[in-house]
C-alpha cells in the first residue's frame, strides 16, 4: 500500500515529569510540510543488506551550564541528581531512560559558558605545547565521572567551540575567522 507524501505517520510524546514516557499521540489535526494539493505517491524501500550510514550513538551536549546546572542539583539534592542522570544515561532501565550513549562536550568555552575562554592561550603554540585543561570548571569534570559511573560504554565527543583568540583574524574568541 502506498502512503500519501507528506502525512504525519506517528506522533510519540514524553513529558518532563514523566507522566507520558513514550506515549503514542494520534495527530488532532494534518500536519502538511508543504502546500495543500494533490499527493504524489512515494515507495520506501528498506534494504536491511546494503548500510549506507553506521550511527554512533544517540545522546546530547554537556556544557558548562548544563554541568553548572547538574552540578547544583547534586548540591541540594544527590537522590534527584542520581535520578535524571539514571534517566539521561542508564542503559539498564529499557523504556524507563533515554539510554543516552553519546555525550558530546565543547573544549573550552561555549556560548553556554559563563566567562570566555580557551584550554591553550599562548600565542603561537601550534604544537598545543601549553594545552592545559584548568581553564574548564572542576564541575564539569566531576558531573562527566558520575556520567561514567552510569553508563562506562558511554563515548564522549569533545570539540572546540571556538579556537582560541590568538588563532582568529578579531583576536577574540567572539566572532571572527
Amino acid at each position: 500500500s502506498h502512503v500519501a507524501s507528506q502525512q504525519i505517520w506517528d506522533i510519540w510524546q514524553t513529558t518532563w515529569d514523566r507522566q507520558k514516557v513514550f506515549t503514542s499521540l494520534a495527530p488532532s489535526s494534518p500536519i502538511n510540510f508543504g502546500s495543500p494539493g494533490a499527493a504524489a505517491s512515494a515507495d520506501i524501500v528498506v534494504s536491511e543488506t546494503t548500510t549506507y550510514q553506521t550511527i554512533n550513538g544517540f545522546g546530547g551536549t554537556l556544557t558548562d551550564s548544563s554541568a553548572l546546572t547538574l552540578n547544583n542539583l547534586k548540591s541540594k539534592n544527590t537522590a534527584n541528581y542520581w535520578s535524571v542522570l539514571g534517566h539521561m544515561f542508564s542503559v539498564a532501565d529499557g523504556a524507563d531512560a533515554a539510554g543516552f550513549s553519546y555525550l558530546r562536550v565543547p573544549i573550552g568555552a561555549s556560548d553556554f559558558s559563563a566567562k570566555v575562554y580557551s584550554l591553550d592561550d599562548v600565542s603561537g603554540d601550534t604544537s598545543f605545547n601549553k594545552f592545559n585543561i584548568n581553564n574548564s570548571p572542576s564541575y564539569l569534570f566531576s558531573v562527566i565521572k558520575d556520567i561514567l559511573s552510569i553508563n562506562p560504554s558511554l563515548k564522549v565527543h569533545v570539540l572546540p567551540w571556538s579556537p582560541p583568540a590568538w588563532m582568529k583574524t578579531t583576536g577574540t574568541m567572539n566572532g571572527g575567522t
